[in-house]
């Protein structure tokens, strides 16, 4: 089990970085024609999803739900991490663009702080401190 501090801490980095990576799937994908309802859809998932993990360093009652979405989130973080690389070497080359090459980034912390979440207390009562 890790410490309290340092699982507060990585709820937060976890929710920073989800909110990072639906920002820059919804940015790259707009190119000027404004958003799509799959975009919306991404924010809004991202938005709820940093939230409900955010507000459980307070409530103790989101504690499960949050370590939960994190550890799903952190799942699938790392296959679409795995496709992405697969993507990038499509043709015999491995070439991935800058967007691609920042997205593989966030992916990867957001897969390590996701799975980070299999070694967070998830009993209620471990929320802000205590």
């Amino acid at each position: 089990m890790l410490p309290v501090r340092l699982v507060n801490r990585l709820k937060l980095g976890f929710a920073i970085l989800v909110v990072l990576i639906a920002g820059v799937l919804l940015f790259s994908s707009s190119e000027g024609e404004g958003f799509t309802m799959a975009d919306l859809v991404l924010a809004i998932a991202g938005l709820l999803l940093s939230g409900t993990v955010a507000a459980s360093v307070k409530v103790a009652a989101l504690n499960t739900l949050a370590v939960a979405l994190a550890r799903v989130s952190g799942i699938l973080s790392v296959f679409a991490l795995i496709l992405l690389i697969a993507a990038g070497t499509l043709g015999g080359g491995f070439n991935l663009s800058s967007e691609n090459a920042g997205t593989a980034v966030l992916l990867g912390l957001l897969s390590l702080t996701g799975l980070s979440a299999l070694l967070w207390p998830h009993r209620q009562g471990t929320a802000a401190g205590s």
